[in-house]
């Protein structure tokens, strides 16, 4: 969350973000994630001026029983209330669903109105990957066009199920914090709290979402998803809002040369750095077991002469760009002890 006076400036107008919702509390204090809150300390979430719709979805089974005959929970969505719910999105200018529940199953009627909602009225659609040890249910984090939001603990390890995800954001084990104007399960009436799980990650992603769109409203839903992707950091690709808004890519190394040599000869590495933020050093590392390695050069190019009795090895270079460092590995066969015709 950021203080009042700390939002970022934006062009165009304010995205339109639809969070469904389940129990009260649960509502409440994702929904704080996103927008404005009532907080007495005037905290704002992540995008503060955006437009954030909540929209409730949940039946409560103790109250309205359930139509549905195997719902066993004391809370349920049912496929009408979710169908709906997709299509009075499609109809109204919504341009960021946020979902923070999953499911065990999704009727065909669910399956073809998100789908017409990403592809036809270009919605992008974030959905909790589940929490580590105790979720197992697979929709709809795992449709190809639903994006998959991960958790985040303080120390940047992996909070959720990491199947799904495609991005992360700091949410796990308790790490952020929501204001809660109602009483409600998961938070204190007129009091901030810490909560946590990725269903406070997802509606981070949405907030992030949303401040790309009113900053480039030419953006497609797909082309959303794709910066959220490309402008995440570190193995969990963690969300980063400002890079996101911006497009600021993360350093990206690869390596290119050749992986399989039968022939006796000098051989050339190319290390192929994009993005970073200042001039590129470079440091090349080589391991016969891909476990020990010792320093093999500092150029851009790494040249070896391979012999007829080189075996298998395994090159590494690691590329420093101001800040951030990135590194790839390269698996490379030599087989120059082969005799003609014969494959080892």
């Amino acid at each position: 969350l950021r203080k009042r006076g700390q939002e970022p400036s934006r062009a165009s107008a304010p995205s339109v973000v639809l969070r469904f919702r389940g129990r009260s509390g649960h509502r409440h204090d994702q929904s704080t994630r996103i927008c404005r809150g009532a907080s007495p300390d005037r905290s704002v979430g992540i995008m503060p001026d955006g437009l954030t719709l909540s929209m409730k979805i949940t039946q409560n089974c103790n109250i309205t029983g359930c139509n549905e005959s195997n719902s066993s929970d004391t809370y349920a969505i049912e496929d009408d209330d979710f169908y709906w719910g997709v299509k009075w999105a499609s109809n109204s200018g919504v341009e960021v669903l946020s979902m923070s529940f999953s499911s065990s199953s999704m009727g065909a009627s669910v399956y073809n109105a998100l789908y017409d909602a990403y592809y036809t009225d270009d919605i992008l659609l974030l959905a909790a990957t589940g929490n580590a040890g105790s979720e197992s249910s697979d929709y709809p984090r795992q449709l190809s066009f639903v994006m998959g939001v991960g958790g985040l603990n303080s120390d940047g390890s992996n909070y959720g199920l990491d199947q799904y995800e495609d991005v992360s954001a700091y949410a796990g084990g308790n790490t952020t914090v929501a204001y809660c104007p109602f009483p409600g399960s998961f938070c204190t009436p007129g009091a901030t709290t810490s909560v946590g799980g990725t269903s406070s990650a997802t509606a981070i992603a949405a907030g992030i979402a949303g401040l790309v769109r009113a900053n480039e409203p030419s953006l497609t839903a797909q082309q959303v998803r794709d910066r959220l992707i490309t402008t995440a950091r570190g193995p969990h690709n963690k969300l980063d809002a400002l890079a996101a808004v911006t497009n600021d890519r993360p350093l990206q190394v690869t390596i290119s040369g050749p992986t399989y040599i039968n022939a006796v000869g000098l051989y050339d590495w190319e290390a192929n750095p994009s993005y970073g933020n200042s001039a590129y050093s470079y440091s090349w590392e080589f391991s016969n077991d891909g476990s020990n390695w010792s320093p093999a050069g500092s150029g851009k190019d790494y040249s070896r002469y391979i012999g007829s009795t080189d075996t298998d090895f395994v090159l590494r270079v690691t590329v420093t760009s101001g800040s951030e460092t990135d590194s790839d590995t390269h698996w490379i066969t030599v087989a120059t002890s082969c005799y003609p015709q014969v494959i080892c």
